[in-house]
């Protein structure tokens, strides 16, 4: 499945119960928002690292590039301030709006204390689809080296 497709499923939630979505399906929305942009990034890396996914050993390459994003040190990495101001804005633009979903998936996924309202979990939509479309407008060199910083350990 692609990005797109997590962005359909997530509208989709927002459209059961005629338009009037019950939490269970405003939370699943959010969760599935931030999904979406997580699997542009790892598709991203993927992408920039193997290239298009092919068949036998570059499929397996491209799915070990795909699986190297991690949840925890993709949002460290992006909240690096200092090293998020050297990348082109449409970088910095996606990386924000990761990490503000990602905070609003935990609130989703593991607050069952709080209540969502569609408008809310609209802006979560909103935001993800404009994080996606900022990561494909981005340079080339601005996405290989995004891959990288997210993907890679880093070793002084």
């Amino acid at each position: 499945m692609s990005p797109a497709d997590y962005l359909a499923i997530a509208a989709a939630l927002l459209n059961a119960n005629a338009g009037n979505p019950g939490q269970a399906a405003l939370r699943r929305a959010v969760s599935t928002a931030y999904y979406a942009v997580f699997y542009a990034m790892c598709q991203n890396t993927a992408d920039c690292f193997i290239g298009p996914a092919g068949a036998g050993l570059l499929a397996h390459a491209w799915q070990q590039a795909f699986r190297a994003v991690d949840h925890g040190y993709a949002r460290r990495q992006c909240r690096n301030r200092q090293v998020m101001a050297g990348f082109p804005p449409e970088i910095r633009s996606f990386a924000s709006g990761f990490v503000w979903l990602q905070e609003k998936r935990h609130v989703a996924d593991y607050n069952p204390g709080i209540t969502f309202d569609l408008g809310k979990v609209q802006d979560c939509l909103k935001e993800a689809t404009q994080a996606i479309a900022a990561l494909n407008a981005a340079s080339e060199e601005g996405r290989r080296a995004f891959a990288a910083w997210v993907a890679l350990r880093h070793r002084p």
